[in-house]
């Protein structure tokens, strides 16, 4: 019926995107035809609509057999149904048989571009689900049946011991096919909702993702503004306290007083702020290892470019640092820790390079610096210059 509406145009009961095949003709061969009148058994009756039916079919054809081979001894029937069907499958013919013979489960099984199916039923409720299963034959409910009705328990217990083996197997074999394959479409339908929900928040997740990425680079170009802001208002500060620094020295000389310089240097700590966020990031506190000084590590001077080695320190912040044959006085935010340098043709390089790239870096600076020559290594004597400028 549904292929003949489908034909016809008509809307068919499917899914959506279902399809359907195009036939020149459609066979069928339902139901029960016997006549009294025409003195047909329902055999006979079947017989003679089959043997219509392969007089006309060919590889456009469409047949529909009911119980095929049904009405007669089950071997001898089972045994034309087969020849049958293997009849109008030399003609190219589609077909559809049903059957309870459990011989054309077998040949369902075993013959090359056939294969079984059935409609699913549930033997707790006795109630089909009318669920189609592709590729499992249809299992004998019949003693089930017969039990659930009322039948003596005796009665279905002898039958079953009068059921063949080979019957017995073959049932306990497509029933456990059929619980299998519900197992598969169970677990296959929850697999696609997985599935599924997976996409789902996958999609979700990246939304967010992208979301996220966008505003950490707005919060980020804000942060390097604010930071930039924060810097050059510090640099600002900064310069002011210098500025101060130099008047008092141009209007006292070099007899700046203590307290002065310790409310200066107060004025340019008060400028930095230390976030708590920052003591876990490892390439601040590996930069903050640098300056982690001890007496006797190697540091470069970074305002001069020159290397040394830390003698002694001197206050909170300022270290004495030996130049080659120079000793200077350097704030330790000006050092910055370097590993040794061993070499003895380094050293001489080092020290040949010193002095006049401290006089230089003073001369381009104007400023003053503090040096010590110590000389005791050419004479008894040891010479301080303090407060020189170049």
């Amino acid at each position: 019926m549904v292929q003949l509406m489908g034909q016809a145009g008509l809307y068919i009961p499917a899914n959506e995107e279902s399809t359907i095949g195009i036939f020149s003709d459609i066979f069928a061969d339902i139901g029960d035809e016997q006549s009294l009148e025409q003195s047909l058994s329902t055999f006979s009756a079947h017989m003679d609509n089959t043997i219509s039916i392969l007089n006309q079919i060919d590889e456009r054809s469409l047949v529909l057999l009911d119980e095929v081979g049904a009405g007669t001894d089950p071997k001898e029937g089972a045994a034309l149904a087969m020849a049958i069907l293997d009849a109008i499958g030399t003609k190219g013919s589609f077909v559809v048989a049903t059957t309870h013979y459990p011989e054309l489960k077998v040949y369902g099984y075993n013959r090359a571009g056939t294969t079984n199916a059935s409609m699913e039923f549930d033997g707790t409720t006795l109630q089909p689900t009318y669920r189609l299963l592709m590729g499992v034959p249809g299992r004998s409910n019949a003693l089930e049946i017969a039990s659930r009705l009322g039948l003596d328990d005796q009665i279905v217990a002898q039958a079953k011991a009068l059921t063949s083996e080979d019957s017995q197997d073959l049932n306990d074999m497509i029933g456990d096919l059929v619980a299998q394959r519900k197992l598969a479409h169970d677990q296959t339908v929850k697999l696609d909702q997985d599935v599924a929900n997976a996409q789902t928040l996958h999609d979700e997740l990246a939304a967010k993702l992208e979301q996220y990425e966008q505003q950490k680079e707005k919060l980020m170009q804000q942060a390097r503004q604010e930071a930039n802001h924060t810097v050059a208002t510090a640099r600002q500060e900064a310069d002011k306290i210098v500025q101060q620094l130099r008047i008092m020295q141009r209007q006292q000389g070099a007899q700046v007083k203590e307290n002065q310089l310790i409310d200066a240097k107060g004025s340019l700590n008060a400028l930095h702020v230390e976030d708590p966020r920052l003591n876990k990031n490892k390439v601040l506190q590996r930069e903050k290892r640098k300056h982690d000084f001890a007496i006797g590590d190697a540091v470069l001077v970074k305002s001069y470019g020159q290397y040394g080695e830390l003698i002694q320190k001197r206050g909170q912040s300022d270290w004495e640092v030996q130049l080659g044959i120079l000793k200077m006085q350097v704030n330790e935010h000006d050092l910055e820790k370097v590993a040794k340098i061993n070499s003895p043709k380094m050293k001489s390089r080092l020290q040949d390079d010193q002095l006049s790239g401290l006089h230089k870096h003073a001369k381009q600076q104007h400023d003053w610096i503090y040096v010590a020559i110590d000389m005791s290594k050419q004479c008894k004597k040891s010479i301080n210059l303090w407060t020189m400028r170049f």
